[in-house]
């Protein structure tokens, strides 16, 4: 009965930048996904036909930790060289 209200409705894959936590935690640190991982699990949203909620869990002081900063920039540089964005 769920499936049924809900099949049509567009789909979306929620994700983190950091491994296994929603929030920043600093023992994570060096470990959250790179550029070619994110252009992965973009490129497999795609395929899915979905909507990709990427999470970043922001520093004590509200900013974003600059390794997050940096994959998602490469990312989005990977995506415009394949000719995947514009």
């Amino acid at each position: 009965m769920v499936y049924e209200k809900n099949k049509n409705k567009p789909k979306e894959i929620c994700n983190t930048l950091q491994p296994h936590a929603w929030g920043y935690h600093k023992g994570n640190d060096g470990k959250h996904k790179t550029a070619e991982e994110l252009v992965q699990i973009i490129k497999e949203t795609w395929v899915k036909d979905a909507n990709l909620l990427m999470n970043v869990g922001p520093l004590p002081n509200g900013s974003f930790p600059e390794e997050d900063i940096q994959s998602l920039t490469k990312a989005g540089i990977i995506l415009r060289n394949e000719g995947l964005v514009e």
